[in-house]
């Protein structure tokens, strides 16, 4: 499970956390994390995602104007 504290001048659109499997590149999956309040997002990914070798992931907001930023930085 994974879980931010979004917060933005303006109106939080979408918050999502994006993986891939570590060893064998897959594609990249989108899943959008869930409003638990005003600014803290919360979403899991599938154990059937995830391999022995890991998994990498970040974590992406888009605000009311569309601007997007992620974590960790440069993602």
């Amino acid at each position: 499970m994974a879980s931010a504290d979004v917060e933005d001048e303006s109106e939080i659109k979408d918050v999502k956390i994006v993986f891939q499997r570590e060893t064998d590149g897959t594609e990249w999956t989108e899943l959008r994390m869930a409003p638990l309040s005003d600014v803290y997002y919360e979403g899991t990914i599938p154990g059937r995602e995830v391999s022995s070798g890991g998994i990498r992931y970040y974590i992406e907001a888009t605000d009311a104007a569309d601007n997007v930023a992620c974590l960790p930085d440069g993602c």
